[in-house]
């Protein structure tokens, strides 16, 4: 199944992983997308447009960010009937599955101060959905 990745014909992700091996992104309809077998699988989206490698705070260390996304029947099924735009949604509400959004993750890594903010918003595809997930975590942690 034809995964789609962050990115564009003019900023196109490099060195994106899935469970722990290497894979290729190639071209489909102009968008980047990775081919993986129905099932579960834990994807790294590469460095480039996704940034999905940050700077910790005064460190040379790299912290990474990540997106994971199970290819459930739901997800299998946008994929078949060529809906790839609606992923991201059923990422957002997959949770409870283990899946989670970059920005979602992003988030994390700042409350956590591994991440300086200006570092993740300017990686995040949606700055203002890390700074909604952030506030959410300042209210939960109260904090």
């Amino acid at each position: 199944s034809a995964v789609p990745q962050p990115g564009s014909a003019r900023r196109w992700p490099q060195a994106v992983h899935a469970d722990g091996q290497s894979v290729p992104v190639v071209r489909r309809d102009g968008r980047p997308v990775v081919w993986l077998e129905p099932g579960e699988h834990v994807c790294v989206p590469g460095r480039g447009p996704a940034g999905c490698v940050a700077r910790a705070p005064g460190r040379t260390a790299r912290v990474p960010a990540v997106e994971v996304l199970r290819v459930t029947t739901g997800v299998a099924h946008l994929i078949r009937t060529g809906k790839p735009q609606q992923i991201y949604a059923a990422i957002e509400t997959g949770a409870a599955q283990g899946m989670q959004t970059l920005e979602a993750s992003l988030a994390g890594l700042i409350h956590r101060g591994l991440v300086e903010p200006q570092v993740a918003l300017a990686v995040a595809r949606d700055p203002k959905l890390v700074q909604n997930r952030l506030r959410l975590l300042a209210q939960a942690g109260g904090g």
